[in-house]
């Protein structure tokens, strides 16, 4: 798999194969693209939970706020939930990856979290914002929170972002590549991956 230099993301971008809604140049590194900070978040209450609840158990865990333009406070040990201000589109052929960035990550700030993103994938990506430092820090929207890596795949995948749980369409490629059928189960946790979707899909709108 190779990494995507930034002659080779310019070119993806300029054939709208991919898509970062309102890059800006000067975020265009060497082989990544500097992100920033939306202004929707939501704060993680407290409370317990587990993998198999339901959607709307997920929900009360969680109150939508604004970032406001003076900031938000996050101190040591408390994250937030954020999203890239840019909106994505990644190709089927193309896989991306959220990275820190060296100067946020010096000051104890970590968005790495849950940072793989599928080929196919629309949408701001959620972040998880976390201090880990041991002093305040204050977040603003259109700050540049991360940055992503893109990556070429060997070929297509069968599936992409769109349609990752099609389980009979596997299936039938897994009998025909492998000459067997394989196992499958019963998905779990799927009132957590539509919660987790439905978050997403809000982004594209």
């Amino acid at each position: 798999m190779t990494v995507l230099s930034d002659k080779s993301i310019l070119r993806a971008l300029s054939t709208q194969q991919l898509i970062i809604s309102d890059v800006v140049l000067d975020h265009v590194k060497p082989a990544s693209v500097d992100l920033c900070l939306d202004v929707r978040a939501f704060k993680m209450l407290p409370g317990d939970v587990n993998l198999n609840a339901s959607i709307d158990d997920f929900k009360r865990l969680e109150e939508e706020f604004e970032i406001p333009d003076s900031g938000y406070i996050l101190i040591p040990g408390n994250a937030i939930l954020g999203f890239t201000k840019e909106k994505l589109g990644i190709p089927s052929y193309m896989t991306a990856r959220i990275f820190n960035r060296n100067s946020c990550a010096r000051l104890g700030l970590d968005v790495a979290v849950g940072c793989y993103i599928n080929p196919g994938y629309k949408g701001k990506m959620p972040l998880v914002i976390r201090n880990v430092g041991n002093r305040n820090i204050s977040i603003c929207p259109d700050d540049r929170i991360c940055q992503i890596q893109f990556t070429l795949l060997n070929e297509v995948p069968a599936r992409d972002y769109q349609n990752e749980h099609d389980v009979a369409l596997i299936s039938g490629i897994a009998k025909k590549i492998l000459g067997r059928s394989m196992k499958s189960e019963e998905t779990k946790n799927s009132a957590l991956s539509d919660f987790l979707r439905e978050r997403i899909n809000s982004t594209i709108k």
